[in-house]
Order: C-alpha cells, then structure tokens, then sequence
C-alpha cells in the first residue's frame, strides 16, 4: 500500500462516502495513517529526490515504448495492455 489522501473535513468525508459506493474497505489503517503521518513529519525533505526518481523512471519506461501517463509528481501512472 502506499497511498495518502489529504485535504480539509468535507473532502475527506466525500471520499469516505465515494469509497464505500465503491465496496472498497481499509485494513489495518491505524499503522496505514502512522506510516503517512511519520513520512509528513520526516521525509518532506526527500520529497524532491523522490520526484527526480519518478520522472527518471518515467523516461526509462517511455524509452522501452511503455504509455507513462503525464508525471506531474512521484508518482506513475502506465496504462498496459
């Protein structure tokens, strides 16, 4: 897992609600939060190394004819098949 959602008390009460229509369900998500909190607090300064990362891998997939989606962040989003 190595998802985060953040924002104000509205957003996230929508997303809990759009979670739940959508049948999904959190597990163990008291260490899932404790892990993103400690990231929030420790690691914003890597933040930008992971970025550097992201767009290095997303170049190396594009280079080998893989469909990276527009990489805007750390993250990567590669449609296949």
């Amino acid at each position: 897992v190595g998802s985060l959602l953040v924002g104000n008390r509205d957003y996230i009460k929508r997303a809990i609600r759009w979670r739940k229509m959508a049948g999904g369900g959190m597990r163990q998500s008291g260490i899932l939060a404790a892990a993103g909190m400690y990231a929030l607090k420790n690691n914003v300064a890597r933040l930008q190394e992971d970025h550097d990362n992201a767009a290095w891998m997303a170049e190396q997939l594009r280079e080998a004819g893989a469909d990276v989606m527009r990489q805007d962040t750390n993250m990567l989003f590669v449609r296949v098949g």
